[in-house]
């Protein structure tokens, strides 16, 4: 009897070891979320358009655009009760960790994309329509939860504009992939400093004859700062255009497409090698 009970006590730990072995496992094999962001596209012009950003400390972000009842950015956080939800979610229903692009069924009908990091890696999914259930439930899910939110305070606007769609500008952008996963240094650490083609005077030259005032920011008068960051790869290329500090969105807008067409910078330099870098600079709007 007594061998009976230590053989059954044996093989009771053996099958604890191995569920939390598994456990452990499945943990481990969820892919990991920092960022993630959806927008629903328009309608035969009468849907509703808007993009809401998700990050991974609760900082939600919402973008009206067209057809809702809240047009502008807005900001709130959600609490550890919905973003347990959200995860859980995207754990049921299996968000994809790789980049996807769905066939378009037509350029009438509402659909979403999805641009998210998993596991340290960008994630496009494109033309989501109403066939994949399980991303539609996932997005459904967030929207009952910006819906019950009350305490919104003002955002900074897109950055590509109101009218404007990280998600489809980043699926030009294939290679970024490789670019996020790089160490991007300050302007300090470097042993020889990034440079404008011809320098700083040529730089401000670009601007002067590149930079087309908005329309809309004209007719209402509107001027002043934008502040933008940007990385230059290592490869000289300008990449992940950021908007600090802007006074309107169609500055902003002007300022990112400034920035994305320049040429090639000459790269910073670390020991010799050649390094991505962080840049920050100020363009200004001035009415003449």
């Amino acid at each position: 009897m007594y061998n009976y009970f230590r053989a059954m006590r044996k093989f009771f730990l053996y099958c604890i070891t191995i569920l939390i072995s598994c456990l452990s496992f499945i943990a481990h094999a969820q892919p990991k979320f920092r960022y993630f962001s959806f927008e629903r596209t328009a309608c035969f012009g009468k849907c509703p358009t808007y993009q809401i950003e998700l990050q991974a400390n609760g900082t939600l972000t919402y973008h009206g655009k067209a057809n809702v009842e809240k047009l502008g950015s807005f900001v709130t956080q959600c609490n550890a009760k919905e973003m347990l939800a959200i995860r859980k979610a995207m754990i049921k229903y299996k968000l994809p960790i790789k980049s996807i692009t769905y066939k378009k069924k037509s350029s009438d009908l509402s659909e979403l994309n999805y641009w998210y990091e998993a596991n340290k890696k960008r994630i496009l999914i494109k033309n989501v329509h109403e066939s994949n259930t399980s991303l539609l439930k996932i997005a459904s899910l967030i929207d009952s939860i910006v819906a019950k939110k009350k305490n919104w305070k003002d955002a900074l606007p897109l950055e590509e504009g109101s009218t404007g769609s990280q998600l489809q500008a980043e699926a030009e952008l294939p290679p970024k992939d490789v670019i996020v996963e790089e160490k991007v240094y300050g302007e300090f650490e470097l042993t020889e400093r990034h440079n404008f083609p011809g320098g700083q005077e040529a730089m401000s030259k670009y601007i002067q004859q590149n930079l087309k005032y908005p329309e809309i920011a004209r007719e209402n008068d509107i001027s002043g700062r934008v502040i933008v960051s940007f990385c230059i790869h290592k490869d000289g290329s300008v990449y992940d255009a950021r908007v600090l500090k802007s006074p309107d969105a169609s500055l902003s807008k002007e300022a990112i497409r400034l920035i994305e067409s320049m040429p090639k910078w000459l790269p910073g330099k670390v020991n010799g090698v050649n390094v991505s870098s962080k840049q920050v600079i100020p363009i200004m709007f001035v009415l003449k």
